[in-house]
């Protein structure tokens, strides 16, 4: 008895297997290197910020990638409007959230 392989079986797999290809080729074409956060003094991308006031008490956002981004769970894109404001900023400072002005409570890796 013989075991044939299902030549549209083997068609759909190769095109997944591109669609794949093509996905991380995008991925890694659009990649930027970004240096080493070795102070935390400043909001950068990855680490976790914590906003206390304009109605949050005690809100923590981590700043993560596009695909990464998950509000519910406190993942932010570093690309979203809160995030560009706090890039750059330090503890003390203050920015717009939620319709009011937030203090930067906390930077962390």
């Amino acid at each position: 008895m013989s075991v044939g392989v299902d030549a549209s079986d083997t068609g759909q797999r190769l095109a997944a297997t591109e669609r794949e290809l093509r996905y991380w080729s995008a991925r890694r074409s659009s990649a930027r290197a970004v240096p080493a956060a070795s102070a935390t003094d400043r909001v950068r991308f990855g680490m976790r910020v914590t906003l206390q006031g304009g109605g949050a008490a005690g809100s923590t956002f981590r700043l993560v990638g596009e695909d990464e981004a998950d509000a519910a769970r406190g993942l932010l894109s570093w690309v979203s409007p809160l995030a560009q404001a706090l890039i750059g900023r330090k503890v003390g400072d203050t920015v717009p959230f939620q319709g009011a002005e937030a203090e930067i409570v906390s930077i962390e890796p």
